[in-house]
């Protein structure tokens, strides 16, 4: 192989590293599933391992979107110019309408015109629901409810709420007052045409 010649310390040297290349590469391709892979100095992260932030009750946060903000702080800006109890309660009404396919501001001009936006609410029943027979833990509680209900998801009364518009909803939730469905929809108008600030980043 040297033609007899025995190879100089120097030559060794040199033979050992190249031999050393061929085994520092697969160890290098195999360590790297296992370790930070980096591009110019910045790690790239697997985006799968990520946990998500939650809230207290363990579910992902939700995202509300610029609409969401907007609707919500008109709600709150409606009952906050006459100091009225539902002030507060508008990310939950327009999270509700969303859940249920219903408008947002529906649940709150009910609100308004069965207990003045709960001024003069049986107890947290602030909607009228069920004439007031029902009672409810929570303002909260009575929004999810009656929002369920309206949007024809409570399989108990969704015969009278399910594939109706806002006229055959209203007519279902009170056919005494003959004004009722007027009413409420002018109510939907203003709560709609409510001035808010430009800061509608959050709720």
């Amino acid at each position: 192989m040297f033609d007899g010649a025995q190879p100089s310390i120097m030559e060794k040297n040199k033979i050992i590293k190249f031999l050393q290349s061929f085994i520092a590469v697969p160890l290098m391709l195999t360590a790297m599933p296992f370790s930070p892979i980096t591009q110019a100095g910045v790690p790239i992260v697997n985006v799968s391992q990520i946990q998500l932030h939650t809230s207290e009750e363990g579910a992902p946060l939700d995202v509300k979107s610029p609409e969401h903000i907007k609707q919500a702080k008109k709600i709150d800006a409606y009952f906050a110019s006459m100091n009225l109890p539902l002030t507060g309660y508008g990310d939950k009404l327009v999270t509700e309408a969303e859940k249920n396919d219903i408008p947002y501001n529906l649940v709150a001009s009910i609100g308004f015109h069965e207990s003045t936006a709960g001024k003069f609410a049986c107890g947290k029943n602030y909607f009228g629901w069920d004439s007031c027979h029902t009672k409810f833990d929570s303002v909260d509680q009575a929004i999810e409810v009656i929002s369920k209900n309206l949007g024809g998801n409570e399989p108990r009364t969704a015969h009278w709420y399910d594939g109706k518009d806002i006229d055959g909803i209203l007519k279902s939730y009170n056919h005494v007052n003959p004004r009722y469905n007027a009413n409420i929809k002018a109510t939907m108008r203003a709560i709609d045409n409510q001035k808010i600030t430009d800061d509608i980043t959050s709720v």
